[in-house]
């Protein structure tokens, strides 16, 4: 028999019991140590279960594998603790969904004060929670969008971020042409990494006509989310899952939401597309007009050795400047040397730099005395529009005897570095172009020094030594120390000291156009004399003494090809030729530097001269190629009956000049050749590599490497590779030439025999410009790919 207390207490029970089961809201209590011993009749039916199976602890099942930990762990604390507590967990549905439910716990207490345990409430609180992750996502959308320096970089985001909120395997953004059709891929985004090509195929024609009318699809696993404007699909976002996924409602709302923002992103990128190719069309434009207006090379002397480095201010190469130089022989025999710089950027100030310079050049390179020159040129500043305030620093120099004589117009004079030190030639105090010569009848002032052996004398403009936030006492003294450092060593050349000095002074920042011109007197160039029995084996050989001598004289990469090309050739048709039905005598090839800088080249051999065929067939590309060199003339016995042929080419040669910003970039119209160089074997190990990969597909070409010296002894193997790779036309051949060091008329032979074979359609030849085999190619008219 229960009290009357007991009774009232156990009423109330099932009066709590009874308002439970009437309510749609899962409702439960436990005891003080957390076991479950009520449900109501709304908790029964969300989980679709029966109260045996919820009583204890087995109720804790319920949670999701990701959320059970924590979630228990605030359980049992609360309990503990005798409090009361909120939690979100997702719990599994009686229709297998796992849905976010939020528990509302209060302890319960006896009269006497007594802990009975828990009693909560659990509302379901998914769709609040989507929204809330919605909302957050497009949120985070648009930060990517202000926060993301590109508008791919931003469309990347997007991408990652669907990804991680639906799950999807894979998302695609699309542009569509205006005539409908999608345009493929522009990102992809696979396991929440961003990727290439997706291999997917563009929507077919009946999704299509839906998309365009701005319906989203379900295909599948896929959501396919069009975006239209002014009447217009242009937009497509590919959201794919695995097959039969079933996408909620609030989920398509979301990529509803997401693409307009995503195709912002695509427009964004568009627009920076734009922009960048536009920079980089104003850019080349920039590059070739300073190539233009500047020197394409420096002379290569006897006795002298030059150098120039030319910088871009910001180093973005986007703007041309007027800084200017040149280095020419005059006449006499004397070298040149001016360095100029014309207030402002732009083409405004290249065009003004280009007339000075050029009435400059003409002036000294017929002769007249420096002041003079001068004076001539001050007059055309003062005709000029833009030229006022220009400045310039000029020099005269006698590599024989080191005799210097120079003029200063408003610019820093020159520095003398060496063994011994460095020291400043005076400036002699006159103004600008336009402000100091404008008395009729005025010369400038000149001053004579004399470098000893060793030194080395360096002009500059003012782009070397100012840098703002500090003074330029300071730069000055700056510069004199790293020429000093970088001149010290003897014998050290110019190119490389001009080098420390502009990695010194500017460390990779251009605050204004900065241009250095350097020449150091040296002992003569010695001539070149070697030779070797008319045979093959000599051929690769003697070519390689005579660009390593070109090398050591300084000679400029396109120089020491065309000729080590003709000596060559010359050798080869020794070879071939000279001693025909005899036993093989000797080749000789000799080579000087003349005092203009003209390298004169001689091949000969002591064969008898015959008359040419009278069908040559695919003969006679060697005197092409060696006439590509410079002026020819052929010596020979009379026909028949002399004996011994010479072949001589002479060519003024010209340093390379170095033309490139900062960063490494735009070195000059060689920039890069010598990787695959043949300079005297310090490139090539002499030996030819044919290496042939697999094809992409059925029909494809088959792709074949090439590298190393292709000239007589190496030409028929090249050949034979070739055919065989292309099974003698049965399939297409693609032929990478970049790596090939050497391209004699052997080698062209060989090239134009596989192209015969296998037919003009069925070979395609890879030669980007500027390397060895893209100048042998344009010299003899064979199609190439750049």
């Amino acid at each position: 028999m229960h009290s009357g207390g007991d009774l009232g207490a156990e009423e109330a029970l099932a009066l709590f019991r009874a308002t439970a089961d009437s309510v749609d809201l899962t409702i439960w209590t436990t005891d003080a140590a957390g076991r479950c011993t009520f449900v109501n009749r709304a908790c029964l039916e969300f989980f679709g279960t029966t109260p045996e199976r919820m009583a204890g602890t087995s109720w804790r099942s319920i949670c999701h594998p990701d959320d059970a930990d924590a979630y228990l762990r605030e359980f049992d604390e609360a309990t503990a603790q005798r409090r009361g507590f909120r939690a979100q967990v997702r719990v599994r549905r009686a229709d297998g969904q796992w849905r976010w439910v939020e528990t509302q716990a209060a302890p319960r207490f006896s009269a006497d004060g007594d802990f009975l345990g828990l009693t909560g409430a659990n509302p379901d609180v998914t769709d609040h929670r989507r929204r809330e992750e919605a909302a957050a996502v497009l949120a985070a959308v648009g930060e990517d969008f202000a926060r993301e320096e590109s508008g791919l970089a931003a469309l990347r985001g997007i991408a990652r971020r669907v990804a991680a909120h639906t799950g999807a395997d894979r998302v695609t953004a699309w542009a569509v042409e205006p005539g409908g059709g999608a345009a493929g891929p522009v990102l992809e985004v696979v396991a929440d990494e961003p990727g290439g090509a997706t291999g997917d195929d563009p929507p077919g024609p009946g999704p299509a006509a839906r998309l365009r009318a701005g319906r989203v699809l379900v295909e599948g696993g896929d959501v396919l989310v069009p975006f239209v404007t002014g009447g217009r699909w242009v937009f497509l976002l590919r959201v794919r899952a695995a097959a039969g996924r079933r996408w909620r409602e609030d989920e398509l709302d979301l990529l509803a939401d997401v693409v307009p923002r995503a195709y912002l992103c695509l427009v964004r990128e568009r627009e920076e597309r734009a922009v960048r190719e536009r920079y980089a069309r104003a850019r080349e434009v920039a590059r070739q007009l300073q190539r233009a207006l500047l020197p394409g090379s420096l002379p290569v002397l006897p006795r002298a050795e030059t150098a120039a480095r030319y910088l871009v201010a910001g180093g973005d190469g986007a703007r041309a400047g007027g800084d200017w130089f040149s280095a020419l022989v005059r006449p006499d025999g004397r070298l040149a040397l001016v360095v100029g710089d014309v207030v402002g950027h732009g083409v405004t100030a290249s065009a003004v730099m280009g007339q000075l310079r050029a009435v400059l050049e003409q002036r000294l390179a017929d002769g007249d005395a420096l002041p003079v020159a001068l004076a001539a040129l001050a007059r055309t500043a003062a005709r000029v529009p833009g030229a006022s305030a220009a400045t310039v620093c000029a020099a005269v120099l006698d590599p024989a005897t080191g005799e210097v004589e120079h003029a200063v117009l408003g610019h820093p004079p020159p520095l003398v570095a060496g063994p011994g030190g460095v020291r400043r030639l005076p400036a002699g105090g006159a103004g600008p172009l336009t402000s100091s010569l404008t008395a009729p009848g005025a010369l400038p002032p000149t001053a004579v020094d004399r470098l000893v052996p060793g030194e080395l004398l360096l002009l500059h403009t003012d782009g070397l030594v100012e840098r703002r936030g500090t003074p330029l006492p300071q730069r000055l003294e700056a510069l004199a120390a790293a020429a000093a450092r970088a001149a010290a060593p003897p014998g050290r050349a110019a190119g490389a000291v001009v080098d420390d000095v502009v990695t010194a002074l500017l460390d990779g920042a251009v605050q204004d156009d900065a241009t250095v011109l350097a020449v150091r007197p040296r002992p003569p160039v010695a001539p070149l004399r070697c030779g070797g029995p008319a045979v093959p084996s000599s051929v690769r050989r003697l070519r390689r003494e005579v660009a390593a001598w070109l090398a050591a004289a300084g000679a400029g990469s396109r120089d020491r090809r065309l000729l080590a090309l003709a000596a060559g050739e010359a050798v080869t048709n020794a070879v071939e030729h000279a001693y025909r039905g005899a036993p093989a005598g000797r080749v000789e090839v000799r080579a000087r530097l003349e005092d203009d800088g003209a390298a004169v080249l001689e091949v000969r051999d002591d064969g008898r001269w015959r008359p040419a065929d009278a069908h040559p067939g695919d003969r006679g590309r060697g005197l092409v190629m060696v006439g590509a060199a410079g002026s020819v003339r052929v010596d020979r016995g009379g026909d028949g009956g002399g004996e011994g042929t010479t072949v001589r080419v002479r060519r003024v040669l010209g340093a390379d000049v170095d033309q490139r910003d900062p960063r490494g970039e735009d070195a000059g119209e060689d920039a890069g050749e010598d990787a695959g160089e043949d300079d005297g074997g310090a490139r090539d190990d002499g030996v030819l590599a044919v290496r042939v990969l697999p094809a992409g597909g059925p029909g494809a070409p088959v792709p074949v490497r090439v590298r190393g010296p292709v000239d007589l002894e190496s030409a028929p193997l090249l050949q034979e590779e070739l055919l065989r790779a292309g099974r003698h036309g049965a399939v297409p051949l693609r032929v990478d030439l970049t790596g090939v060091t050497h391209l004699a008329s052997a080698g062209v032979r060989a090239l134009w025999a596989v192209r015969d074979a296998v037919g003009a359609g069925a070979l395609a030849l890879r030669a980007p410009d500027g390397t060895t085999a893209a100048l042998v190619l344009d010299l003899v008219a064979l199609p190439r790919e750049p």
